[in-house]
């Protein structure tokens, strides 16, 4: 199981390794002795999370630029709750950083 998590991820490492070109078999067995399977199949879970995340994303995508070329009233509709967690966070965000600022003058102040 370890060898063949190892070679689905071998495919995407690149050919040099810690700055000098090094074959690829030897530095897999290298790899394979030294690196838990846990570990391997950590990125394994992890490259997969990001793979849905980009095929469901190209779902919603498509989903609503033919809602928006049909209907772009129920576009409108359907974008704004999509948008109200990003403008919470960049409030939130700008809010910080004023009362960051605000201490940091009022340090300096004293």
């Amino acid at each position: 199981m370890k060898l063949i998590l190892l070679l689905a991820l071998a495919v995407l490492m690149p050919p040099t390794y810690a700055g000098r070109t090094r074959p690829r078999l030897p530095l897999i067995r290298e790899l394979v002795r030294k690196t838990p399977w846990q570990n391997i199949a950590a990125g394994g879970a992890a490259a997969g999370t990001v793979i849905v995340a980009s095929k469901v994303g190209n779902g919603v995508e498509s989903g609503l630029q033919t809602m928006a070329c049909k209907n772009p009233d129920t576009f409108a509709e359907c974008i704004t709750p999509l948008r109200l967690p990003f403008q919470v966070a960049f409030y939130i965000l700008i809010g910080s950083g004023v009362v960051l600022i605000v201490r940091l003058c009022l340090r300096r102040n004293k």
